[in-house]
C-alpha cells in the first residue's frame, strides 16, 4: 500500500508552519528540551542548503560570497536529539488509519530533517522494527517517504514493546507514537515510568469516523481485526449510545495518563487534515 505522504499542498503547508515555529519546535522538541539535553556547548558541523525561515544568523555569508549558493551553519551541540518515530501498523489499523498516521508521521519527520535533527521510522505490530537507522538533512527527505509508504496494517498490537524500545536509556530523544492504542493488554501503556529529562513523548491517537461515529445496524456479527473474534450483538439506538459512552470514557482515561506523564497527546481522525494534528504535535509549550 502506498500514500501520497507530501504532496505539493501539504508541503506548502508544513513549509508554512515551519516559518512560524522556533528551530526547536520545527524538530520537535521544545526550547526547554533541546536546552537541557544538548547544552550551552556548539561547535560547527556542516553546511546544508538554505530553506525560507532558516534564522539568518547562521547562514553562512562567507561561503555565500564565495559559492553565490546561500547555505545554512548546522552546530553540533553537546548531545543531538534524536526523533523517534513509532508508527503503529498493526491489524486495527485499518479504514485509512494508518494512511493518516504515515501522512503525520511524514509531515513531523519532514520538519525535522529540515530542522537538521536525525529521524528514525520504526514501525510496529507485535514487535517493532528497529531496523531502520536514523538519517539526517534535506537529502533524507526520499527515505523517510520510502519508509513510510510500503506500510500495510497487519499482526496484533504489541506497545509496550515498542515503546520499551525508543524510551530505553540512551541519547536525549523526542519519541512520536501513531497509534489508535488499542492495545488488549494496556489501554494507555505510554502511562509507564518515562524520564521527561531524557524523553519528550508525543501521542498521535488516531482514530477512524467509525471508531466514533459507527454506522451500523440489525443483528451483526463484528469481528476483531486483530484476533478474528467474533462478537454477535444487535444494533440499536441504545447499544451504540452506550458505545459512545464507552469510547468517551476511554479516550478521557487515556488523556489523563498521558497528562500524569507529562506526554503530550493530540487525537485525529482519518478524515481529518493531517496538518492539524501536526501543527498541534508540534505547537510551542505555554511559556515557551
Amino acid at each position: 500500500m502506498t500514500y501520497d505522504l507530501l504532496d505539493a499542498g501539504y508541503r506548502r503547508s508544513l513549509d508554512l508552519l515551519r516559518r512560524h515555529l522556533s528551530p526547536a519546535v520545527a524538530a520537535g522538541t521544545s526550547g526547554d528540551h533541546r536546552t537541557r539535553h544538548r547544552g550551552s556547548g556548539q561547535e560547527f558541523q556542516d553546511h546544508r542548503p538554505y530553506v525560507p525561515g532558516d534564522d539568518l544568523r547562521r547562514v553562512d555569508w562567507m561561503a555565500y560570497a564565495r559559492t553565490g549558493e546561500p547555505v545554512t551553519r548546522n552546530l553540533r551541540a553537546e548531545e543531538d536529539v534524536l526523533l523517534k518515530v513509532l508508527i503503529d501498523t498493526s491489524a486495527s489499523m485499518t479504514d485509512g488509519k494508518l494512511a493518516h498516521a504515515a501522512r503525520i508521521a511524514a509531515g513531523v519527520g519532514y520538519l525535522g530533517l529540515l530542522g537538521g535533527e536525525r529521524v528514525q521510522v520504526i514501525p510496529f505490530a507485535d514487535a517493532p522494527d528497529g531496523r531502520r537507522r536514523p538519517e539526517r538533512g534535506r537529502a533524507a527527505i526520499p527515505s523517510l517517504l520510502r519508509s513510510l509508504g510500503p506500510l500495510h496494517p497487519s499482526g496484533g498490537t504489541g506497545l509496550r514493546r515498542a515503546l520499551d524500545l525508543a524510551l530505553s536509556p540512551g541519547p536525549p530523544s523526542v519519541v512520536l507514537l501513531l497509534s489508535d492504542l488499542l492495545d488488549a493488554d494496556e489501554a494507555a501503556p505510554f502511562a509507564r515510568a518515562l524520564d521527561p529529562r531524557r524523553h519528550d513523548l508525543r501521542v498521535a491517537h488516531v482514530l477512524s469516523r467509525a471508531d466514533v461515529e459507527p454506522a451500523l445496524s440489525g443483528d451483526l456479527d463484528l469481528e476483531d481485526a486483530e484476533t478474528s473474534e467474533l462478537l454477535p450483538l444487535t444494533a440499536d439506538a441504545a447499544l451504540l449510545d452506550r458505545y459512545r459512552e464507552r469510547v468517551t470514557r476511554w479516550c478521557k482515561s487515556i488523556d489523563e495518563a498521558a497528562r500524569s506523564r507529562g506526554a503530550r497527546l493530540v487525537r485525529s481522525v482519518s478524515d481529518e487534515p493531517a496538518i492539524d494534528a501536526v501543527r498541534a504535535l508540534l505547537r510551542p509549550d505555554r511559556g515557551g
